[in-house]
């Protein structure tokens, strides 16, 4: 359970000694926070941080941005920073204490709020927290101790009252819940959360039509919430209303589209109801999300089994009793279902491993710890989609004519800035050439019209002629012609950088294509990297790609970095660690090798390295890192 605080941000008024133009600065990144434009915030505060390192205000609205984006281990660092510079500062401990907590580390937790009181005793919003803290570690009473505690300082923080109503309602004391929410309701009658927790009352104490009346009226006020119809469809289920039923666990699987939980009780659903090919479909989608959950495998195995289709049986049991050995029910069905095919043999040895499971299971039990994990469902109700095919590792950086309105990273724009002008001085100025990883925007229209031009166009071997036509040539896939132009640019001109390394990205991009096309067989995706498990002559040709590149200079962050690429491509992860790490050597604000670095570790399992590189990543501009993070990073329970 993230704490979600809105109102601690308001209670929080810093000053700084810095220049006005850096608090203004400052001030603009705050505003940027409060409008949920972490990524322009972010650049705003490494802008302070890299030019006045020694200002606090800084490191901490940076840490919040951070925990706002679910980057805790970056949230941490930040915070911890600016307690070491400032011991005194109450917000930090308060906020640190907020990301411990969801770290899990509840002790820690406990201890930074703790010192956030002893120096600010009486905000309010402080014991909310502390409150809200006791409540993840199940500890209701102190949970309410604090909630009152806050309630004393300020009674009139809807939240509050929330919180305490949440708290009444684990302990079943219904009466004092409904008191608390509906006073929440009353200081803000347009408190979603209230309501809906008012139809969980309602829920649990039967009243079914009220229960419906309260979700309805959350959900009229914040449509968007997917846990909202998660609980109404829960509600449906009880009344029973099953059309209504499945109809908002698809609702809640439109908003939330990796949420395992709805996925499953859909399927439950659908299969009380004869819907099975439907089920099925679901329990397999929950596998997908979730390659581990026993249940699915086994309820999607019984409904086989009903349709007859004991071979199909036999595969999902069978992967059942791959992940729980002990599973003695799924030796049962499996033995019943290669009876059911003639295999008289195998059907008396799984019966006589069930019976055997079931006399121990009755004797010691069953590891329940072990049984949970493998009976979990990811419920993380949320609206962003993090699935790993979603990622792609970046392809190599290259230039490339655009229209004026393709947005580029700032950060590459300090990459041979001088060239790409006299380059763009030639252009009609509705075009521009860049440095990125992206794909063109150009249509056939305006490539044709960028040819056209170049094409009549006086001083045709000029060295910025050259260049250009061969990039147009590149982007209309006439490789030949390409590489014609940039050989004669090379041996003509002295030391032209951007065409010896536009012609190695130009044979990279051609012997992959050529690879690509004879051993498509050889290809498999892991975590949106693609990589080629490659045959001898694969690593031939990408030998001679490295060469040309060793021959570039090595003191450039994009050779490295494309390097670091080629050797991902191998699958010689530790080769490309050092490439990335080169590069960021000579770049330490090259926020992509700083990412593609990170998704190496994760492929030779050093998630707790790859979790610092996202964290830079982000903290750097790139937004993709933290769908990452929330992958890799947090822990769960």
């Amino acid at each position: 359970m993230k704490i979600i605080l809105s109102t601690i941000f308001a209670f929080i008024f810093l000053t700084s000694n810095s220049q006005l133009n850096t608090q203004n600065i400052i001030n603009k990144a705050r505003t940027d926070i409060y409008n949920k434009n972490y990524s322009e915030a972010l650049q705003k505060l490494n802008s302070v941080i890299e030019i006045k390192p020694e200002l606090i205000e800084p490191y901490f609205y940076r840490g919040i941005i951070k925990y706002q984006l679910n980057d805790f281990v970056g949230a941490d660092a930040d915070l911890t920073k600016t307690i070491t510079m400032n011991p005194y500062y109450t917000s930090a401990y308060h906020y640190l204490g907020i990301v411990k907590s969801n770290m899990f580390d509840f002790s820690s937790a406990i201890s930074h709020i703790n010192k956030a009181i002893g120096l600010s005793s009486y905000d309010a919003s402080i014991y909310l927290t502390k409150g809200i803290i006791y409540l993840q570690m199940n500890e209701t009473e102190k949970a309410i101790s604090s909630f009152n505690e806050s309630v004393k300082l300020n009674n009139q923080i809807a939240e509050t009252y929330l919180n305490i109503g949440i708290a009444h309602l684990i302990r079943k004391e219904y009466n004092e819940s409904l008191k608390n929410l509906n006073k929440a309701i009353k200081l803000n009658s347009f408190f979603a959360d209230a309501f809906a927790r008012k139809a969980i009352v309602y829920l649990e104490t039967n009243k079914l039509d009220s229960s419906l009346t309260e979700i309805n009226a959350a959900i009229k006020l914040d449509k968007n919430n997917p846990l909202y119809y998660y609980w109404r469809a829960n509600i449906n289920y009880k009344i029973p209303n099953f059309n209504a039923t499945i109809s908002d666990y698809s609702k809640t699987i439109e908003l939330s589209p990796e949420n395992a939980l709805a996925y499953y009780n859909r399927a439950i659903v659908e299969n009380e109801i004869g819907l099975y090919n439907e089920a099925i479909t679901d329990y397999a989608k929950v596998n997908e999300l979730e390659p581990n959950n026993l249940l699915a495998y086994y309820n999607k195995g019984t409904i086989f089994y009903n349709q007859n289709n004991y071979k199909q049986t036999i595969i999902e049991m069978t992967k059942s009793i791959e992940i729980l050995p002990e599973f003695y029910q799924a030796y049962k069905l499996r033995s019943i279902s290669k009876l059911k095919i003639g295999d008289k043999k195998g059907a008396f040895t799984d019966n006589l491993i069930a019976e055997k499971l079931n006399n121990n299971i009755n004797k010691i039990g069953i590891d329940t710890n072990k049984l949970n994990k493998i009976i979990s469902l990811n419920d993380n109700f949320t609206s962003i989609t993090n699935n790993k095919n979603t990622i792609d590792a970046f392809k190599n950086i290259e230039f490339k004519i655009v229209t004026k309105e393709f947005n580029t990273d700032v950060f590459l724009k300090n990459y041979f800035y001088e060239e790409i002008e006299e380059l763009n001085s030639i252009l009609p100025k509705q075009y521009k050439v860049v440095l990125t990883n992206n794909n063109s925007d150009l249509n056939n229209n305006q490539t044709n019209e960028i040819e056209l031009f170049l094409a009549n166009l006086p001083n045709k071997n000029s060295k910025e002629m050259l260049f250009l036509t061969s990039l147009i040539n590149i982007e209309i896939k006439n490789n030949k012609t390409a590489e014609d132009k940039l050989i004669t640019l090379i041996t003509t001109t002295n030391n032209y950088f951007i065409a010896n390394y536009t012609l190695a990205t130009l044979y990279e991009k051609t012997f992959y294509l050529n690879n690509s096309l004879t051993s498509v067989d050889n290809t498999i995706n892991i975590n949106g990297l693609n990589n080629n498990y490659t045959t001898s002559k694969n690593k031939t040709n990408y030998t001679q790609i490295i060469d040309y590149y060793s021959k570039l200079l090595q003191k450039n962050a994009l050779v490295n970095f494309n390097l670091g690429n080629i050797y991902n491509t191998l699958g010689e992860y530790y080769t490309s660690i050092y490439y990335y790490t080169k590069s960021i050597n000579e770049d330490p604000y090259f926020t992509f090798a700083y990412f593609n670095r990170g998704l190496t570790n994760i492929l030779i399992k050093e998630n707790e390295k790859a979790c610092i590189d996202f964290s830079k990543s982000g903290e750097l501009g790139f937004q993709k890192a933290y769908n990452l993070i929330k992958q890799y990073c947090n822990p769960i329970k």
